[in-house]
């Protein structure tokens, strides 16, 4: 005997509900951004894959490569994972263990573009050159110095003027060309090269005798034991005050100006530096008692 129509729906919508409730089946999709490579259970996909797995069933998400090149001079890097569908994770390690469940449906690998920053501390063949801290200076000659590094898109970078080693005056630097600045901001927005730029100097010391008197040195008033990088050819115009009082209220009157030895003149005398040595030079103004 045949089942009444009515008890055959019946009986077909139980079965579909109990199915329904023991389908064990959870969907899932991993990417990473920008077309990055990843790994599902040791299985190399790029850019995105879809999965359906049991619930229940363990799985290995992983980034094997946490930098992965664009191009000469740019990568992306790993930066975590996330679950964009829902839910929290603790997505910091590049590997994470997951277990299938419907209540979270994706999984993101995060990277971030980095660009290739050139440091070049000592300027191109034929130009002046220097070095950024005394340690690069061996035997009177620049050694290189030069690094680079990959920072992130949108990072701002601040150059200050770097510390000379002896014989060297700090320029300025050149960013990609621009107008060369003693002080330099920028955003990374790509690759980029920077440049700084230096002059071989001579140091040149100044003191009074006796100690303590006041001179002015191209027409600016300076202390005593006074010191000055000056680039080959660079001149000093040397002077001083008509009439000084020490602090024992004794007048002095400025006779002569020497350079190691060689008398320069009296006022306005001019000391032209004429070849670099890494030896400084030693001015001395000498100082007669005035009444």
């Amino acid at each position: 005997m045949g089942i009444p129509r009515l008890a055959a729906l019946l009986l077909l919508t139980v079965t579909a509900t109990a199915l329904r409730g023991q389908d064990t089946t959870a969907y899932y999709q991993v990417a990473a951004t920008m077309g990055a490579e990843f790994y599902v259970d040791g299985q190399r996909y790029l850019t995105a894959a879809g999965f359906s797995w049991n619930t229940g069933s363990k799985h290995v998400l992983e980034i094997r490569r946490l930098s992965q090149n664009v191009g000469a001079e740019k990568r992306m890097t790993f930066a975590g994972w996330s679950v964009p569908s829902g839910g929290t994770i603790d997505g910091v390690s590049p590997v994470i263990s997951i277990t299938a469940s419907r209540e979270i449906a994706s999984y993101v690998a995060g990277f971030v573009v980095e660009y290739l920053v050139d440091y070049r501390l000592n300027a191109p063949p034929g130009a002046n050159t220097g070095v950024c801290s005394p340690s690069s200076v061996a035997g009177g000659m620049c050694v290189p110095a030069n690094a680079q590094t990959y920072i992130a898109e949108g990072a701002t970078i601040v150059l200050l003027p770097p510390v000379p080693g002896p014989g060297w005056l700090f320029q300025g630097w050149v960013v990609n060309n621009l107008p060369m600045q003693f002080t330099a901001s920028f955003t990374v927005t790509g690759p980029m090269w920077v440049e700084a730029y230096w002059v071989a100097v001579r140091h040149i010391q100044i003191t009074t005798n006796p100690p303590g008197l006041t001179l002015i040195v191209n027409r600016n008033a300076s202390p005593d034991a006074a010191g000055f990088d000056v680039a080959l050819g660079g001149k000093l115009l040397l002077a001083a005050p008509d009439n000084q009082v020490d602090s024992g209220g004794a007048h002095w009157a400025l006779d002569s100006f020497v350079a190691d030895g060689v008398i320069l003149g009296g006022l306005n005398s001019v000391y032209t530096v004429s070849e670099l040595k890494p030896l400084p030079v030693n001015i001395t103004a000498n100082f007669v008692r005035a009444v």
